[in-house]
């Protein structure tokens, strides 16, 4: 950052304002615009460089990796249970297209998926 001096204007506001010499108002012109470089000063400057600073939780990188989940059997015999029903009955063509959630089968013209759908327990049951 280039360094500047303060106008006379600026020395003269705070003269006023602040009822200050002129020495004390460029000395505080120069402490407010970092001009002012003391020891305690450049120890501080040094100890907070060496700080990492993250910016929420957006500096994480994703492995990219999914969580594995475990299969739910009991929905898997649920869904045998019910194609079952449906190729007895129905469908003979009926077809699993997701072998914990979707049966797809036709009846009377019409296109059907049965969605199986397994809800959590309600907390504090």
């Amino acid at each position: 950052m280039a360094k500047r001096k303060p106008s006379k204007e600026e020395i003269a506001h705070l003269m006023k304002s602040l009822e200050l010499s002129e020495e004390e108002a460029i000395e505080l012109w120069k402490a407010d615009h970092d001009e002012i470089i003391n020891e305690e000063q450049e120890a501080l400057d040094k100890k907070a460089s060496a700080v990492k600073i993250n910016k929420g939780a957006g500096h994480i990188k994703k492995t990219g990796q999914k969580k594995e989940r475990k299969p739910n059997e009991d929905k898997r015999t649920l869904i045998n249970i019910v194609l079952s029903a449906i190729l007895e009955s129905v469908d003979e063509n009926a077809s699993v297209t997701n072998i914990e959630k979707f049966i797809n089968f036709n009846y009377n013209g019409n296109n059907y998926d049965f969605s199986l759908i397994c809800h959590r327990p309600k907390k504090g049951e």
